[in-house]
């Protein structure tokens, strides 16, 4: 079945996949994982998390008339998702290593921006950076 995604993926030409923010592998759950003892998040929690991450873009674009990270232009992306030196440079290698387009670049820099109001963070950090990446991975893997 990995073999078959692999394929069918591959014939979607990269410029369709640069814009598509996500692409999640969700692996099947294991029997250790169903026996687990660890609660997972409750989605009232996620709610509530997705609920103050969207206040806090409400409340940054209210001048921009614009309401959620996906849709700033890649100027504002410049100006509202600030990377610090070290993450800067993660994305640095990444793009080098993987040969992204402008596009996939501004995508990220936003989707880290999401992550880190998801924890109600001003500051977007290396993991936001590694955890947006990650999401970017599988795409460019399937050429």
């Amino acid at each position: 079945m990995p073999n078959q995604i692999k394929r069918y993926l591959s014939k979607i030409s990269q410029p369709i996949l640069d814009r598509i923010d996500l692409l999640v592998d969700i692996p099947a759950i294991n029997y250790d994982e169903i026996l687990s003892k660890t609660k997972p998040e409750s989605s009232a929690c996620i709610r509530q998390r997705v609920i103050r991450a969207r206040k806090l873009q409400n409340e940054r674009y209210k001048d921009l008339n614009i309401n959620y990270n996906s849709r700033l232009s890649s100027k504002e992306a410049e100006e509202y998702c600030v990377l610090t030196p070290s993450s800067k440079e993660i994305i640095k290698d990444f793009f080098c290593n993987k040969d992204l387009s402008a596009r996939s670049y501004y995508r990220i820099l936003k989707t880290a921006r999401t992550i880190a109001d998801l924890e109600g963070m001003e500051q977007i950090l290396d993991r936001h950076v590694n955890e947006a990446l990650m999401f970017r991975i599988d795409s460019l893997e399937v050429k």
